[in-house]
């Protein structure tokens, strides 16, 4: 799909956290950015501005969902045909830590119209 410049799309992400090999300290903060992180910045995100955003879950098999828009601008092209892609970065950290235990990167693209 390709945007207009006054146009948003929004997308819902769901993200489930369990234990493996190795056992979470609960309870599990969640932190999404969509700035800070390695090459971010492409996309000109509708929420920047509220990011990071953080949201808790209590342990295992909870999940949590965050919505993000996207506007049909690139902040920066990075794409030969003139789209962007970017990221947000979800962080998971223990209580009372502030490295992260885990994280994970979700891409999104944007097509400006011609």
């Amino acid at each position: 799909m390709r945007l207009g410049t006054d146009e948003v799309a929004r997308a819902t992400t769901n993200v489930n956290l369990e234990s493996g090999a190795y056992r979470f300290k609960n309870p599990i903060a969640m932190k999404v950015g969509l700035r800070g992180g390695p090459l971010q910045g492409a996309i000109g995100w509708e929420n920047e501005a509220t990011a990071p955003f953080q949201r808790t879950i209590e342990g295992d098999g909870e999940s949590i969902s965050f919505d993000l828009a996207v506007t049909g601008r690139c902040d920066a092209v990075n794409r030969p045909d003139g789209s962007c892609v970017d990221f947000a970065y979800v962080k998971v950290l223990e209580a009372g830590q502030r490295l992260p235990v885990a994280k994970k990167r979700f891409y999104y693209q944007v097509k400006p119209k011609s």
